[in-house]
């Protein structure tokens, strides 16, 4: 054969070769879009939406926006990239004020029953956590709740007994506990020292 002739085969070859990879590559991106408009489906049904260019999730039956992204981290548009951060209860609270803009802007802490309202949403929707709170870490994330409740002053209670709770310190370790979560997790609250270390998740209302 000559010259000519093989590099015509060649030709003939590559060309065909990348007019199948061309075909691969748009099957496979046809079915990622088919796969994202599911999910897409799938958060506005349970009452989720992704606002403000991704970088905030906003829960349409509170009408409250959760950061996407845990203190440390943001947005890239693809992903939460950067180092999450846990932070002590009073760093948390500092950070959250340092991003309050005006009444748009209202950053802060959960509440406890906000973390535990989203916990018990996402617990029903597994498949959308990864989607709503990307690179999201797991463990425990700061409230601005307060210790409070009877129980927590019952010198019968076995935990307040492994803690050294009586009735005369009661009112000094409200002020030195608070509640923290786990939003991807359907495990109780549990009562923390503010001078641990957690993650942090802020919210605001939308305005």
């Amino acid at each position: 054969m000559s010259q000519g002739g093989a590099g015509r085969i060649r030709g003939w070859v590559s060309c065909r070769m990348g007019w199948r990879m061309g075909v691969v590559a748009l099957g496979l991106l046809g079915v990622a879009t088919a796969v994202r408009a599911g999910l897409d489906e799938e958060m506005q049904a349970a009452g989720f939406a992704l606002v403000e260019q991704g970088t905030g999730v906003l829960d349409q039956r509170t009408g409250l926006v959760w950061a996407r992204c845990v203190q440390g981290m943001s947005w890239n548009g693809r992903q939460c990239a950067g180092q999450a951060t846990p932070l002590a209860q009073e760093a948390a609270l500092r950070q959250a004020a340092e991003r309050r803009q005006g009444p748009s802007q209202a950053w802060r802490l959960p509440h406890v029953a906000d973390l535990r309202r989203l916990s018990n949403r996402l617990a029903k929707e597994p498949r959308l956590q990864p989607l709503l709170f990307p690179q999201a870490p797991r463990g425990l994330y700061w409230s601005d709740s307060a210790v409070v409740g009877e129980s927590q002053v019952n010198p019968y209670n076995y935990g307040n007994i492994l803690q050294g709770r009586t009735q005369d310190n009661a009112v000094q370790l409200r002020f030195l506990h608070a509640w923290a979560a786990d939003p991807l997790s359907t495990a109780e609250p549990r009562e923390e020292p503010k001078r641990a270390t957690h993650w942090v998740r802020l919210v605001r209302p939308m305005p």
